[in-house]
């Protein structure tokens, strides 16, 4: 992979959330992404969800949150044990939105 084809990873910061909100207001987003409300300072700074602005050669283009699932109380069932999710900014090129699941390989029914 050469150096304008890698991608770099960085936490979110309260100086991301005007590109949040206008990524989250694009159509193909909003089709996908469980919530009509855009990211505060608030919601970055909670310590149970890891929240990342993914760049190419140096260009913001998609976001991506992990999180364990077992930080809330209606997942307290759940038999994943974390998700990924992510999310491409702008309607362009081949990444689509999606969450993966990972899950518990030693529980029950796995």
């Amino acid at each position: 992979m050469t150096a304008a084809n890698r991608y770099s990873f960085r936490k979110a910061t309260v100086d991301d959330l005007p590109l949040l909100t206008a990524w989250q207001s694009n159509p193909h987003v909003r089709a996908w992404w469980d919530s009509d409300e855009s990211y505060d300072a608030a919601d970055l700074a909670d310590p149970r969800v890891a929240r990342w602005i993914v760049s190419t050669a140096e260009r913001p283009f998609a976001f991506m949150q992990d999180y364990t699932v077992h930080g809330w109380e209606d997942h307290q069932n759940d038999r994943c044990w974390a998700r990924i999710r992510i999310y491409r900014g702008e309607n362009e090129g081949s990444l689509r939105c999606g969450c993966t699941r990972y899950r518990d390989r030693s529980a029950p029914g796995q």
